[in-house]
């Protein structure tokens, strides 16, 4: 048996950090061991610091090294494969006999350990452990953490993917001959990315760690027969510790090439969750709740097997002093009176496997050591690739109670491992079997019997207006005595809605209203939605809506007595109404201008609702102008928008005058807003317009009564300015102004008649068709006004009626605006 175990354990320990004494052709006279050296030390989650944590991993380090010193120094002694555990005082090797004597021989060494390999311990069952009801209630095992120590886990399959594998790791011992590292990367150590992805060649047992994942943290994906694992929410941390063994003579009974995992394996990984689970560490998981280990070596203990396995109970402690439960298989040799290591071991959770009718399985071990049984038959899970297969075996049970256990930190987040355990065996079904008696079967809706919560709304009834604001409504959950807490993160409540008022057209509402906080402890908790009310338009007498609160999905939480809560909407709608009026009392027009545009406004107030339609206003019209002879005007006009909100809206009356020949003298047009077409609009006091026609061909001057009539009133005032002559069209308008000094200045301006006004704006004041200098400038700013008021008031006293105009302001000293009024 010597050489058998030579050749499955020679490459066990890890290489990141391995002290090698020298490199060389493996030695059959070599054989693994594990060292378990002579210090006290405590598990690191007792120790008061970091800096305390710090000095006992140097301690521990300080007498690895000095072990390992009195054997390199000894010739005769050969050791090859060194691996160093940081938080352990083990050391990991290949010795020879002389070189394991010395080892017991040496005061540092505790005890020696034969490193030796173990294999994996090969629906409907959920139903079994009561665990769905407990998923409908929220302990999906949320927040907490598995670690699957396996053959690897296929992070990719439906059931395992989009990050529920959280970090991964793989320790493996291989010589890439008899034995391969299933370690991706091709060494036998790796860490994160997909370092535990399952080993891609032929392998008898490589599919074993999905399928334990997915029967512990497993999502549900609809296939036939899997209906996920026992804590669907939970996250999982894969390492895989399983090697390739490649020869028949290695894996018997098993079909080669096989996996089998090494102790030191095993207590590598221990460290290394260790370190995961140390504040500092990167990346830190504070979370992890169990540790899966569906493997085990020969049953031959019929009570626990701390003597000659000790080797586990320390990192296990460690572990447990931190909350973290290390859960085992008890084997499946079909043993009723003993079990194998680790799970003979007294702090570790050992679980033998039962079918769905409480029958223990008749492969399964079994012992007075035995913590729990869990269904380990005909058990539906993933497999790589995608998957799914039916397998049965004591490897099957174990993650049923390492998903319970996370369904536990969940309910009851300050509970130790021990007190988690108590609770599932006080609170398990017993199973009675011939060799050993009463031993519980996990029960998880007995285990966590959820408090009782009660959700209402905070009151009967509100208020509220037509004006797109939101009104804020009030529910409450009373919680009662914990633990265990209600599971967060979120509560919801499903919200029904009826009343007179109409759903998404007087107002908007959420489906459904959640409380939410991470878990629910004893008390009372507030939530609150928005109900936003639309203004619609539309004049009522009032709305409501009623609001119901539906029973919740979760059967822990229920219904208060306040479970309607009425709105009652005021309705503040005014209908808009509109008044029609002349912008202007009057205007005047030549009577060859052509069309002059009478404006009109409709003014809305109030709304909504708004004026909705076109608005037509009839015209009529009077004076001692002839319509159709003198000019021409529609008989109504309309206001063609679909809706009026509160504003002004102006539209035009378009009368076209039409420039009769001769002499017709001066008259008028009298236009009249007669009547309206629209019931929410009426006429106002300001509806008659008057539009004074001038007969242009009774103005007769020439440019030589101009000339005279501007120089008398030039000479009638202290000017700088000599003379002044205008040249005009209806639509140009010119001054030519000589001062004093002889300088002839031209003022050249245009004219822009627009509804009974007209507008004279200069262009540019030129000296010989040049820009004029600032003095000249300056004389013009000063004389302009009184000299174009003088020059048209002396020609309109020709023409036998006063005028009157309106300047502005100078623009770069060149440009004047004048406003004519008639």
């Amino acid at each position: 048996m010597r050489r058998q175990f030579i050749l499955w354990l020679w490459l066990l320990l890890l290489l990141s950090s391995q002290i090698v004494a020298q490199q060389q052709e493996q030695d059959d006279s070599l054989y693994p061991v594990i060292v378990v050296l002579n210090t006290n030390t405590r598990p690191e989650s007792q120790l008061s610091s970091s800096f305390a944590v710090q000095f006992q991993r140097a301690q521990i380090n300080t007498i690895q090294k000095a072990t390992l010193r009195t054997l390199q120094n000894t010739p005769e002694i050969q050791l090859q494969d060194v691996t160093l555990l940081r938080t352990l005082p083990y050391i990991a090797m290949r010795v020879s006999d002389e070189g394991r004597r010395a080892l017991e021989a040496n005061p540092n060494v505790a005890a020696v350990y034969e490193d030796i390999p173990m294999p994996p311990a090969t629906g409907s069952a959920l139903g079994v452990i009561d665990a769905p009801q407990l998923h409908v209630n929220g302990y999906t095992g949320s927040g907490q953490i598995v670690v699957i120590l396996d053959t690897g886990v296929d992070a990719t399959h439906p059931a395992l993917n989009n990050g529920k594998v959280t970090w991964q790791a793989c320790f493996n011992t291989a010589n890439g001959s008899t034995t391969l590292s299933a370690c991706p990367n091709g060494t036998n150590t790796q860490y994160g990315g997909n370092a535990a992805r399952p080993y891609p060649g032929a392998c008898t047992g490589c599919d074993h760690g999905t399928h334990v994942a997915g029967i512990a943290a497993g999502r549900p994906t609809g296939a036939s027969g899997y209906g996920g694992g026992v804590a669907p929410d939970a996250q999982i941390i894969a390492i895989n510790i399983f090697t390739i063994f490649t020869t028949s003579q290695d894996c018997q009974p098993l079909p080669a090439p096989c996996t089998l995992s090494y102790i030191s394996d095993q207590l590598e990984a221990f460290d290394y969750i260790a370190q995961l689970s140390t504040p500092g560490n990167t990346p830190y998981y504070p979370n992890i709740a169990s540790v899966n280990m569906s493997l085990g070596g020969s049953a031959q203990y019929t009570g626990t097997c701390d003597g000659d396995h000790g080797y586990y109970f320390a990192p296990v402690d460690t572990l447990r002093s931190r909350g973290i439960a290390v859960i085992a298989a008890s084997g499946n040799d079909g043993a009723f009176t003993m079990m194998g290591p680790p799970a003979c071991v007294s702090n570790v959770i050992s679980v033998a496997a039962t079918d769905d009718s409480d029958n223990v399985a008749g492969f399964s071990n079994v012992s007075t050591a035995l913590d729990f049984y869990a269904p380990g038959v005909s058990i539906t899970s993933a497999v790589p690739g995608g998957g799914y297969a039916n397998a049965q075996g004591t490897s099957m049970a174990t993650p049923m109670v390492a998903g319970a256990w996370a369904l536990m930190k969940q309910a009851f987040p300050a509970y130790t491992v021990t007190q988690i355990r108590d609770r599932l065996a006080n609170t398990g079904v017993l199973i009675d079997d011939v060799s050993v008696q009463d031993k519980p079967r996990i029960d998880m809706d007995a285990a966590i019997i959820a408090p009782t919560a009660t959700v209402q709304f905070s009151s009967t009834s509100s208020t509220a207006t037509e004006n797109n604001a939101n009104y804020t409504v009030n529910l409450t959950l009373s919680v009662g005595a914990t633990p265990p807490v209600i599971p967060g993160p979120s509560i919801p409540v499903t919200l029904n809605y009826s009343g007179s008022a109409t759903r998404n057209v007087d107002y908007t509402a959420p489906d459904s209203v959640s409380f939410t906080q991470s878990s629910f402890n004893s008390g009372v908790y507030n939530a609150s939605f928005d109900v936003t009310v639309l203004r619609d338009d539309v004049i009522d007498a009032g709305e409501s809506i009623t609001i119901t609160l539906l029973d919740p999905s979760r059967t822990n939480v229920n219904l208060g007595s306040t479970t309607m809560h009425t709105i009652n909407i005021t309705d503040t709608n005014v209908q808009a109404t509109g008044q029609v009026n002349m912008v202007y009392p009057n205007s005047t027009a030549g009577e060859a201008q052509g069309i002059i545009n009478i404006p009109v406004r409709l003014t809305v107030i109030d709304g909504p609702p708004n004026i909705t339609g076109t608005v037509t206003v009839n015209l009529s019209y009077s004076g001692s102008a002839s319509r159709n002879v003198d000019y021409t005007a529609p008989d109504s006009i309309t206001f063609n928008a679909s809706s009026y909100a509160a504003g002004q809206y102006d539209i035009s009356i378009p009368v076209t005058l039409i420039d009769r020949p001769g002499e017709q003298g001066s008259r008028d047009v009298i236009i009249t807003l007669d009547s309206e077409s629209h019931p929410h609009v009426n006429l106002g006091i300001d509806t008659s317009f008057t539009l004074s026609v001038v007969d242009m061909a009774a103005i007769q001057i020439d440019e030589q009564m101009l000339f005279s009539a501007m120089a008398a009133q030039i000479a009638a005032g202290d000017y700088d300015i000599q003379f002044v002559l205008v040249d005009f069209t209806p639509s140009y308008l010119a001054f030519t102004v000589r001062l004093e000094d002889g300088t002839l200045v031209t003022l050249n301006g245009i004219i822009n008649p627009s509804q009974g006004m007209f507008t004279i704006q200069y262009q540019n004041i030129l000296v010989n068709g040049q820009p004029a200098a600032a003095n000249v400038v300056q004389t013009i700013n000063s004389q302009l006004p009184r000299i174009v008021t003088g020059a048209l008031e002396s020609l309109m006293i020709d023409l036998g009626g006063p005028f009157n105009g309106v300047f502005s302001s100078t623009l770069n000293g060149q440009i004047w605006d004048m406003v004519v009024l008639p």
